[in-house]
């Protein structure tokens, strides 16, 4: 006895395409086999059914085909340009990224919901170069691999330079360039007069072995300088006490040799600072305002956030601050572990005689 055939119902227009709207709800490619399973009709429909239909929407531009996962597999249909979409998440990446990209390391950031080839982004890293939404960084070292990232060659110099220094303390010019091969001599000392002349970057004096300037990311502290002095002193005052020159005598020579570099003790740093003090406390309340909307309603400040903005000389800027603190305009928050701190990120903070550092500023609510 023959078999009972079964006819199939062809699909309404309703029902193509609710095949078709089923198959670009999906965030990854699939087949039409998952695109059958998923939809929901008046009746089961089997793969060989919605295939002709995923086809159709392929050639109208309604879907987009994508080869099989494995060499048995079924070919896969997406709801989304392949080529648009690895763009969009690849310059996402790029724009995201603290660091130039590598190749690979791009790849792996694209490779979202379908994998990406070389041959795949070459055009797309392309299209981006040109359109200057990346830029080509050069490696670093002569093993490492070129980079992609959104600012051209000089920012990413800027940034090695900056963070070089602050990690590893005042650093010679001939070190830092070495960092940054891929810029020219005159890209890099470009780069460096610009650094200091935004406070970025202070130039040290040569002191001990070291025969040519340093530069590090705060102004250098004078002790270390006069620390061959202050050993010839101690040894010339202990001499001379030993022969009954009076304290007196010492004290006034002293006060005359120092006051002969230029230095007066009519006026010291503190004292010069506090007449200018009433000046600046206005313009620092107005600038805490600026750099943080909530400070109005307490909002913390980073001290070093507002060094920065406020442009000041460092005896200017913390005067200012102790001066307001005392005035009971704003409150400053303390450094839990101030001996912990370099020389460097110490000179950031702001200390008081007693060696309390504070690191941040916040203006109090009455």
């Amino acid at each position: 006895m023959a078999k009972k055939r079964h006819i199939l119902i062809p699909l309404s227009t309703e029902e193509v395409a609710e095949v078709l709207r089923t198959a670009r709800l999906f965030e990854m490619p699939v087949t039409a086999r998952e695109i059958a399973q998923a939809v929901t009709l008046s009746r089961v429909v089997k793969e060989t059914e919605v295939t002709p239909l995923l086809e159709s929407g392929v050639t109208d531009g309604v879907l987009f085909p994508l080869p099989p996962k494995t060499a048995k597999g079924k070919p896969r249909y997406w709801g989304q340009n392949p080529d648009v979409a690895v763009e969009s998440v690849m310059e996402s990446a790029v724009l995201n990224a603290t660091k130039p990209l590598s190749l690979k390391e791009l790849l792996k950031a694209a490779s979202g919901a379908i994998p990406v080839t070389p041959d795949q982004v070459s055009p797309l890293l392309a299209k981006l170069l040109a359109a200057k939404k990346l830029h080509l960084i050069p490696p670093l070292t002569s093993r490492g691999a070129p980079g992609y990232w959104r600012e051209p060659p000089a920012s990413w110099g800027r940034e090695v330079i900056r963070q070089t220094v602050q990690s590893k303390g005042a650093q010679p010019d001939a070190k830092l360039r070495k960092l940054v091969t891929f810029l020219s001599d005159g890209e890099f000392s470009t780069l460096v007069d610009d650094l200091m002349s935004r406070r970025e970057l202070f130039s040290h004096p040569p002191i001990g072995k070291v025969k040519k300037r340093l530069l590090a990311t705060a102004p250098p502290r004078p002790e270390p300088y006069f620390q061959p002095v202050a050993d010839q002193l101690k040894s010339a005052v202990t001499a001379l006490r030993a022969v009954n020159v009076s304290e007196e005598q010492l004290r006034r020579s002293l006060v005359q040799l120092v006051e002969s570099t230029g230095i007066s003790f009519g006026a010291t740093p503190q004292t010069a600072t506090a007449v200018n003090t009433s000046e600046v406390t206005s313009q620092l309340e107005k600038l805490i305002r600026q750099t943080e909307p909530g400070a109005e309603r307490g909002a913390l400040v980073g001290i070093r956030d507002l060094r920065h903005a406020a442009a000041l000389s460092k005896p200017e800027f913390d005067a200012a601050l102790l001066e307001l603190s005392r005035q009971g305009r704003l409150s400053l928050h303390r450094h839990d572990f101030p001996a912990s701190l370099t020389a460097g990120e110490r000179d950031e903070l702001v200390c008081n005689n007693d060696g309390i550092c504070y690191v941040g500023v916040a203006l109090r609510q009455n």
